[in-house]
């Protein structure tokens, strides 16, 4: 999905479910208590870099999807996670 303002990593599940990837990446973060500073350092990015990726400023790649995922030690496939607030109660609890 395009934004004017930002770009936004979104992908449609099937009709009107959009999950937005940065978005479910900062959730995954903060529910964990990570600093965005050791995500990025992990990543082996600068602290603006993986701001710009929480904020739909950057599309990370896949490669770089699998960096994040693995700072934060998710599975990559959360981060597309329709409704990620019952799915961190559930895996991260």
């Amino acid at each position: 999905m395009y934004n004017e303002n930002k770009l936004s990593v979104s992908f449609n599940l099937g009709g009107e479910n959009l999950v937005d990837v940065n978005k479910n990446i900062e959730k995954v973060r903060l529910s964990k208590g990570i600093t965005r500073k050791f995500v990025a350092k992990k990543c082996g990015k600068t602290q603006q870099w993986y701001w710009k990726v929480e904020k739909g400023l950057i599309i990370p790649d896949a490669v770089n999807l699998q960096l994040i995922a693995k700072a934060l030690e998710v599975d990559v496939k959360i981060f597309f996670e329709n409704k990620l607030n019952d799915t961190l109660n559930t895996k991260l609890a």
